[in-house]
This record gives structure tokens, sequence and C-alpha cells, in this order.
């Protein structure tokens, strides 16, 4: 049997224990009842500060076109950009060529259909002054919820060289 001097200890240490427990459940709960993303996406990555050419979507359809090069004597760095197909399921990459990319209909809002949109971390600095980081890492993220993307991607120290070109609707 508790003693009455001991109630005010026990509440003491009952409270940042329960504290801890909503908490937790305030950052897990929503992640339970979040919708899955659905929209795969296509997106473009390439290896050097500038690519040869570019891609967009007019009317649904992906299109190439020729990037002229930044300053006279450049054109030999320029990279010719990779296209990727995002599978949101498996979280991961492949690399398709563009006519199979053409094939799809994409839709090139910063919102999927279902919610989610593409975002980047942040540049950040310790506060050691040990380092600054850019963190490339690229997120989708809706419905209170960020996933990390398993993104194949050439980033250098200035650029991200990541394009998203378009949501699936297929």
């Amino acid at each position: 049997m508790m003693k009455k001097e001991n109630i005010p200890l026990v509440i003491g240490l009952c409270i940042p224990v329960l504290m801890i427990i909503i908490v937790a459940i305030s950052i897990y709960l929503p992640t339970l009842f979040a919708p899955e993303p659905i929209h795969n996406f296509i997106y473009a990555s390439w290896h050097q500060n500038y690519a040869s050419h570019h891609y967009y979507v007019d009317k649904g359809k992906i299109v190439r076109e020729e990037s002229p090069p930044p300053y006279k004597g450049y054109e030999g760095n320029l990279s010719s950009p990779k296209l990727f197909i995002y599978d949101i399921k498996n979280n991961q990459p492949k690399e398709i060529p563009l006519e199979q990319a053409q094939k799809y209909k994409l839709d090139s809002s910063k919102t999927s259909p279902d919610g989610f949109e593409i975002t980047y971390g942040s540049y950040d600095c310790d506060p050691f002054f040990v380092g600054c980081r850019n963190h490339g890492t690229v997120y989708l993220k809706g419905h209170h919820i960020s996933k990390k993307l398993n993104i194949e991607k050439n980033q250098n120290y200035y650029w991200r060289n990541f394009n998203f070109i378009g949501w699936i609707m297929d």
C-alpha cells in the first residue's frame, strides 16, 4: 500500500513519462492513417553543372529541348541528362530511354493528384562551425508525412542536378 507522502513523488515521475508518450503518439499517429502515395514520376539527372538539353512537359507528353552552352568554348563540357522513372511502391528509380518516357501521360504540377510533392533537404551549418552540409536529399512530402526517396542523381558541390519532369497519370 502506498503512503500519502509518496503520492507527489509518483505524480512527479509519471508526468515526464506521460509527456513522452503523448509526444510519441502525436508524431507517429498521423503516419498510421496517412494514405500511401500511388503516382510514380519521371525525373532527369546529369553530372555536370550544365546540361546539353532539358526536358519539360507539353500537353501531357515529355519534350526534349536543346540547351545552348552557357558561354562560348563550353560546348564539350555539357553533360547529357538521363531520364528515370521513380517507382513509388518500391522506392526505387529505374533509368529509361526518352522513347519509353514519351509513352506516358504526364502532369507537371508541383503536387501529385494524391496530394504529395517533391521537396529537398535543407542547407545547414554545424553550430560549432565544423562544416556546412548541403542536403541534396529528395523527399516525398504530403498528408503530414515525409518519406526519403532513393533518387539516382549525380550531385556536385554547387548543384542538385535533379529535375522533376512530371507525375505519371496512366
